[in-house]
């Protein structure tokens, strides 16, 4: 009884502050290349009636339309605001981090692991994205509960409902991010599907290391920083080289999963068709456009020129422990190991993705062979599929790695704590330590402190901060901000409505005004070739009143990492030459 009392008391001072710097982290702060407001335009042009694609643009799949724009149909225009998107991104990360928590959790056997990999997850992961409900916040909520059902299933063979849940995981994936879904296809694959026959944990993971090495292979022709998939490519041979392991295999259903993938896929599709877009458009838009989003814009993530020694160091650890399954001092190299993989979690999220010229992304990719190993007492689908996804994730960071770095180390706290657990056990095997004292008091320490950390910085952010004008009290920005906000929205009074150079749709909101047009986009100038400017010229035509706001900073740093197009809206939006009102960064062109 004693021991639920001191669990209960400590899993709620974790979860406050995981809630409190997670909430001051989403409500606080506002960018200005303004991914929010354009898809949250989307979500407005697609639930006023409007086909996906043809009539409003997106880089994204219609599963998320389908998803978050579904019951918004529903509720009306009104309920699609910054606050409530902001709202709503809390709550897929608290329910990611929650799910992420019971996988580790039932996969260790250790509810303080389970304890321990939520909190940073919900700390570092799971809206470490610079804007408020972007699709990759779904995704990772979705890629949080195809490896629970994975777990589920694990634990139950046989059992129809965790497969059809795991495969409509992978078909949302898949069409809200194909990257994503690719990668989530791929694990699954590797945990029961295209290697169920055989038994040998390597074996199984040669595909994703060959994926990853394809993957370097077509990136680095097209101009992007070979260095760091090359180096990801050698994190993925360090898993090979450290996996010894045999185990049960075919825990999942393959028929069942891949009939409830191809279901879902087409109950989605099918939506999307019904409410206006077309089979080739829904291609495009889906694929074909988002392979083309490396020519449009480009930020390649660092490679760490050192990361090479300590790749080899992780290497020579590997072969040591599963070696020396019994060793104490492999015990010690496990916990050791186990919270550095669950800390490149926390330098994603507060550093560029190096760390004195090393990259910590590729580190925790390396380390994630500590999940499969033939000690543990636990070993199936659900350890391969971890193990897979801790691995392929950081290929999400290709082309743009700025937030996406988040969600490629949103697995490193479920593999660092189950490498502690596994420490732990060794250690306690050997005599060093009691396992149920030592490490329940290392997991809480560690999340209790990570928590702390987190909320104190998101905090002193907050502190800082204002309201953002016309949105409510809760979201929050710099004061520098809010009086441009004000100025602009004043001086748009005199327009009847507006577009951007670059996109900048959260005027829209801020104005209360309709776009001119659903081709929304904040690099339209990386993303809209010819004819869709052409298009877009005519739809402004039509519209009298029309003003252009200008931010050229913004319109520098959508330049300084890609190409713009060639076409006719520029040259259309700068004819309009006579001033209303310079606020700040912002020009306002009548």
């Amino acid at each position: 009884m004693r021991r639920h009392v001191t669990f209960g008391v400590i899993a709620s001072a974790c979860g406050l502050l995981a809630v409190l710097a997670l909430a001051s982290y989403v409500f606080t702060g506002r960018n200005g290349f303004d991914d929010e407001g354009y898809i949250l335009i989307s979500l407005r042009g697609w639930t006023s009636g409007h086909a996906l694609y043809s009539d409003v643009y997106t880089q994204y799949g219609p599963a998320f339309f389908v998803l978050i724009g579904g019951p918004l149909r529903l509720l009306g225009n009104s309920s699609i605001s910054i606050e409530a998107a902001r709202l709503a991104t809390l709550i897929l990360g608290l329910a990611t981090a929650g799910i992420l928590g019971f996988v580790t959790a039932r996969i260790s056997g250790s509810r303080y692991a389970g304890l321990f990999a939520g909190v940073i997850v919900a700390s570092c992961s799971a809206a470490g994205l610079e804007s408020a409900l972007h699709p990759t916040h779904v995704v990772q909520l979705l890629i949080a509960c195809t490896v629970a059902a994975v777990v589920v299933l694990e634990e139950r063979p046989g059992a129809r409902s965790p497969a059809i849940a795991a495969g409509v995981g992978i078909a949302l994936c898949l069409l809200v991010k194909v990257n994503a879904g690719g990668v989530m296809l791929a694990a699954v694959a590797v945990g029961a599907g295209l290697t169920a026959r055989t038994r040998h944990a390597a074996a199984r993971l040669v595909a994703p290391v060959l994926l990853i090495a394809a993957v370097a292979a077509v990136a680095s022709r097209s101009g992007y920083s070979s260095m760091f998939l090359v180096l990801l490519t050698a994190a993925g041979l360090v898993v090979l080289v450290g996996v010894r392991g045999t185990g049960p295999g075919g825990a999942l259903e393959p028929k069942v999963v891949g009939t409830a993938t191809l279901f879902t896929g087409i109950v989605v599709v099918a939506i999307a068709l019904l409410t206006g877009s077309s089979l080739s458009v829904l291609v495009r838009g889906t694929i074909i456009d988002a392979t083309r989003l490396a020519n449009a814009f480009t930020v390649p993530m660092a490679g760490g020129r050192y990361t090479a020694v300590p790749l080899l160091l992780i290497a020579i650890a590997a072969w040591f422990v599963n070696r020396n399954e019994t060793s104490a001092i492999s015990g010690g190299v496990l916990i050791v190991m186990g919270f550095s993989v669950a800390a490149a979690a926390y330098a994603q999220r507060f550093s560029i993705g190096t760390i004195y010229g090393v990259n910590t992304l590729v580190l925790g990719a390396a380390t994630s062979w500590t999940v499969v190993s033939r000690g543990e007492r636990r070993f199936g689908s659900s350890r391969l599929v971890v193990t897979a996804l801790a691995l392929l994730l950081p290929l999400v960071v290709y082309p743009v790695a700025g937030g996406q770095r988040t969600a490629a180390a949103l697995l490193f706290p479920v593999v660092g704590a189950i490498a502690v657990v596994r420490g732990g056990r060794l250690l306690a095997d050997a005599g060093v330590m009691q396992f149920e004292r030592v490490v329940p008091v290392l997991f809480s320490a560690a999340a209790l402190a990570v928590g702390g950390v987190v909320f104190i910085r998101s905090a002193k952010t907050r502190a800082d901060s204002v309201a953002i004008p016309f949105t409510g009290n809760l979201a929050r920005t710099s004061p520098e901000d809010a009086r441009d906000i004000v100025g602009v929205v004043a001086a748009l009074d005199q327009c009847h409505t507006f577009y951007s150079l670059p996109g900048l749709a959260s005027f829209y909101l801020f104005a209360d005004k309709q776009p001119p047009t659903w081709q929304n986009a904040g690099a339209w100038t990386n993303l809209f070739d010819a004819d869709r400017q052409r298009r877009v010229v005519g739809d402004l035509e039509r519209v009298r009143g029309l003003c252009v706001i200008r931010n050229r900073t913004e319109e520098a740093f959508w330049l300084s990492s890609g190409k713009e197009q060639a076409g006719p809206l520029r040259p259309f939006l700068e004819s309009k030459t006579v001033p209303v009102a310079t606020v700040g960064d912002y020009e306002i062109y009548r």
